[in-house]
């Protein structure tokens, strides 16, 4: 039986997202964008916009490719992997959609896929098409021929409460680290100050 762990990419794995708000001079819509519920497109078809017109999608890549990681993440998704769990992100980061940063990503951690919920083409470089976390989620979900036997939801921000909601309404555990969203913390099973607590737990899974 398959065993199946998603988690959020900004804030969890890695504050890749900060690093290139700050690269680029976007530190108030990287707040912005952080403390919504739910993603503001108007303000994160800007943040593409700017971004593209001062940096390529290799340049971006470099750029993700030298932020260090979160203490204990690394650790914590081998640990999951080891005991048979398929590895997901679901990301509101668009520019984890790129090619480019797909293969940065994948080579700094242990993952099956990463999915964006808006895409950027890559051709025009603009956000062409938006999908929901919980979407998301159920596309992963039912791709198995036979229902995951176990999941796992590793999640951290305010805009990770729906897609929260949808793990556990399918049976499935609930991690929450380095939050600061009340509503997230109250329906965790687990809830960490930070990620290095993580590899603490693989016992308990």
């Amino acid at each position: 039986m398959e065993k199946l762990c998603i988690s959020d990419l900004s804030g969890l794995l890695m504050n890749e997202a900060k690093q290139i708000a700050e690269k680029f001079g976007m530190k108030y819509e990287y707040k912005k964008l952080i403390n919504a519920k739910e993603i503001d497109m108007e303000i994160l078809s800007k943040c593409v916009e700017k971004i593209f017109s001062e940096a390529s999608p290799k340049e971006i890549a470099n750029i993700i490719k030298n932020t260090k990681p979160y203490n204990g993440v690394v650790e914590f998704l081998h640990g999951i992997k080891s005991k048979g769990y398929k590895t997901y992100v679901i990301t509101d980061n668009p520019l984890a959609s790129l090619g480019e940063v797909k293969k940065v990503l994948k080579e700094k951690f242990p993952l099956e896929e990463i999915y964006s919920t808006s895409k950027i083409n890559e051709e025009t470089f603009e956000i062409e098409s938006y999908s929901p976390k919980p979407e998301i989620f159920r596309s992963i979900y039912f791709n198995y021929k036979t229902p995951p036997e176990k999941i796992l939801g590793v999640l951290q921000g305010k805009n990770d409460i729906s897609l929260a909601y949808e793990i556990k309404k399918y049976g499935g555990i609930l991690i929450v680290t380095n939050s600061n969203s009340k509503e997230l913390k109250e329906i965790a099973d687990y809830n960490f100050k930070n990620t290095s607590y993580l590899p603490k737990i693989l016992d308990k899974l």
